[in-house]
């Protein structure tokens, strides 16, 4: 029955996107890569170079790019020995993984998609209310996301560096996984970015509904921890921390993309990718692939 339900959810989700309902970059976009379904790996060339040309606000783009890094650097610090691994981030968006139940995404991503195009409609009615309830609903929706994502991207991390995983790190607390992540990531810049969209703390206050507007001061508050504590934020920071994970639906899509362009036996494919992202292929790469 579940996945019955999953399969309407997804054939749902199609017939927004070719309706246009997520905008209409999005549904081309599908509709590229419906036509080259006989040579899949022209359709996700033209998904990623249409994404790194998208006008995003320089202030966020960053952010969904990445995510994009992150599988990328899954997948080029794992294919030659567990490409298993990295092609996961392809599976756990339809099926649960590693014979764990409960880890599929599915309903999650497409929950994400849902709440930010209404967020995003919100911010022309210019009614206060309105756009917080909206916005407490897209942070909710993508911090579900990603703490379904978490583990993943944390046993990725782990086989890169000869590190043994339980599969259990797939239903670990979302703080918990949090903490693991800080532990074992690479220095690099676009770990930190990625980790400024984690935020358990919020999460769990919107989730037990300890978080309220207040509407005169234009204040949120919202108790941190289980012992009581409040913390407060002005209502424009949480709409920027809101905004900041504006486009991660497409970035994970853009990701998956990209995998499946290393995955093509042809190395000029490569090549075509975004210099942005060809650089980043360059620098991470093993010998081999260069």
């Amino acid at each position: 029955m579940e996945r019955a339900s999953n399969n309407n959810r997804s054939n749902q989700l199609q017939d927004r996107i070719f309706e246009g309902l997520y905008g209409e970059q999005t549904k081309l976009n599908q509709i590229e890569i419906q036509k080259y379904k006989s040579n899949p790996v022209e359709g996700y060339l033209a998904y990623v170079n249409d994404f790194y040309k998208k006008d995003i606000p320089p202030q966020f783009r960053e952010y969904p790019i990445s995510l994009v890094k992150i599988m990328l650097f899954s997948y080029l610090k794992n294919y030659q020995k567990n490409e298993e691994i990295p092609l996961l981030y392809a599976e756990i968006l339809s099926k649960d993984i590693i014979d764990t139940p409960g880890t599929s995404v599915s309903n999650k991503y497409q929950g994400m998609m849902d709440s930010y195009h209404a967020y995003k409609q919100s911010i022309e009615t210019k009614n206060r209310l309105i756009i917080w309830e909206l916005a407490k609903n897209a942070f909710l929706s993508y911090n579900e996301f990603l703490n379904g994502v978490l583990g993943l991207i944390i046993i990725n991390l782990r086989v890169a560096n000869e590190l043994n995983y339980k599969p259990g790190i797939l239903k670990n607390n979302y703080g918990v996984n949090r903490n693991q992540y800080l532990e074992i990531i690479p220095e690099d810049i676009f770990f930190d970015l990625f980790s400024e969209l984690l935020h358990p703390d919020l999460r769990n206050a919107i989730g037990h509904q300890t978080i309220w507007f207040d509407e005169k001061r234009l204040v949120v508050t919202y108790q941190a921890n289980t012992d009581g504590e409040e913390k407060h934020l002005p209502l424009e920071e949480f709409i920027y921390l809101t905004s900041k994970a504006s486009y991660l639906g497409e970035a994970y899509l853009v990701g998956l993309c990209a995998i499946g362009v290393m995955k093509s036996k042809n190395i000029m494919d490569k090549t075509r990718l975004p210099k942005e992202l060809f650089l980043f292929l360059m620098e991470h790469a093993p010998p081999i692939i260069k």
